[in-house]
């Protein structure tokens, strides 16, 4: 019975130790992909610029999930990873002052 009980808790072991280490390479990706998201968001406006028009509609694609016409405007709601910047992120400068980010587009 303790052998059996042993293959058990060591078989046990070995399936959390991979989930665990499942787990810290998904938080790894998430962060990777936060900074590339924030890296993009911080050069769109110089891509923009000097972007065609194909690439101007692969940009908006990206960034926009919806866009609205609301009389002579248009109203863009972003996808999740853009939306806290253009609605202006709060940013802490050490508890000091806070600042807001510029909107993207």
């Amino acid at each position: 019975m303790d052998g059996q009980k042993n293959t058990e808790l060591r078989d046990l072991i070995a399936t959390l130790t991979i989930e665990l280490e499942l787990n810290d390479r998904r938080t790894d990706e998430r962060a990777a992909q936060a900074l590339r998201v924030f890296e993009l968001s911080q050069s769109i406006p110089q891509k923009w610029v000097g972007a065609d028009y194909a690439e101007k509609r692969q940009i908006m694609k990206m960034v926009c999930l919806n866009l609205v016409l609301k009389g002579a405007s248009v109203g863009i709601a972003t996808r999740k990873p853009f939306n806290a910047l253009v609605e202006g992120l709060r940013v802490s400068n050490s508890g000091a002052r806070c600042t807001a980010v510029e909107p993207v587009l």
